[in-house]
């Protein structure tokens, strides 16, 4: 079951925790416009996306549709006729041969459909069954391959790299370990600046994660906040921004349950301080001081 997160700002009529600056009746009918707005622009990307037989991420658009509007009874149409749909694919395309051959690509694939089908428990004994399986060194590849998804998920890309190279050297044979391998290659190619994580005396930067959502009207407001301390401490601090509706794993890591928030790391990846909900620029610099900026 994919992680409920709790937002500090979709919900019409329900107050932001900003302590310093309580939401004005303006920001309130901006709030309820953009979310109606971002639950349209989700159902007709969903249905785009249904068009071009990409299930999967029709059902996640449609999912997100209805949590902004839960009362739109054509989308739960919608998103119901897709996931039985992905529901049949994914059966006729898995057995108990393919599981046995390349277990770890299995229970990926499996658990990466299972949050899109939360009805069909059948999915949840597959993935448990499959795991159960494991032997050490499989058990010691996935380990690695879910610490390589993750470190995708907050755009640590070195680490990433790392993960991947450790789950292939316990499960060369995997075909998700192989694709993560090769995705890495290609974007280390495209992308060199992803990589570098060091300040220029080989130490690893201080971090600030922010942690937003897409439709989530007070992190719009807060994004260009973000992007001035960017820009105003450049090379001696690493920016991260992760959807966190999109990464829910990357919310659980920081213990994230409203948008937007933002935490802060030292140069050892300690926890140091953390915001949550809109704040102004000054509220950002007290947290910024801990990490001896």
């Amino acid at each position: 079951m994919r992680l409920l997160v709790l937002t500090l700002c979709v919900l019409s009529l329900t107050v932001p925790l900003l302590a310093e600056n309580p939401p004005t009746e303006d920001d309130l009918k901006l709030a309820q416009l953009a979310n109606l707005t971002r639950a349209r622009d989700l159902y007709l990307a969903g249905d785009a996306a249904s068009k071009k037989g990409d299930l999967e991420t029709a059902i996640w658009d449609w999912s997100q549709a209805l949590k902004l509007k839960p009362d739109s009874t054509y989308t739960s149409k919608c998103l119901a006729q897709a996931r039985e749909q992905l529901y049949k694919k994914f059966m006729s395309g898995v057995s108990p041969k393919m599981d046995a051959k390349d277990p770890i690509t299995a229970y990926v694939r499996t658990t990466t459909v299972l949050p899109l089908l939360p009805e069909h428990q059948d999915i949840a004994a597959r993935a448990d069954k499959i795991k159960g399986g494991l032997d050490a060194d499989q058990q010691k590849a996935l380990a690695a391959y879910e610490a390589g998804q993750m470190a995708l998920a907050l755009q640590d890309y070195p680490k990433a790299v790392g993960s991947f190279a450790t789950a292939q050297t316990h499960a060369r044979e995997a075909v998700c370990v192989q694709d993560a391998i090769r995705y890495m290659d290609t974007l280390r190619q495209k992308r060199p600046e992803l990589f570098p994580a060091n300040s220029s005396n080989g130490e690893r930067l201080p971090q600030m994660v922010y942690i937003y959502a897409t439709w989530c009207h007070w992190c719009t407001k807060m994004s260009p906040i973000i992007d001035e301390v960017s820009a105003q401490y450049g090379s001696k601090l690493s920016v991260i921004r992760v959807d966190g509706d999109k990464n829910e794993a990357a919310a659980r890591r920081y213990n994230v349950h409203g948008f937007p928030a933002v935490v802060f790391l030292d140069s050892k990846g300690t926890e140091v301080d953390r915001i949550s909900g809109y704040v102004a620029k000054d509220r950002l610099l007290p947290s910024l001081a801990k990490l001896g900026l």
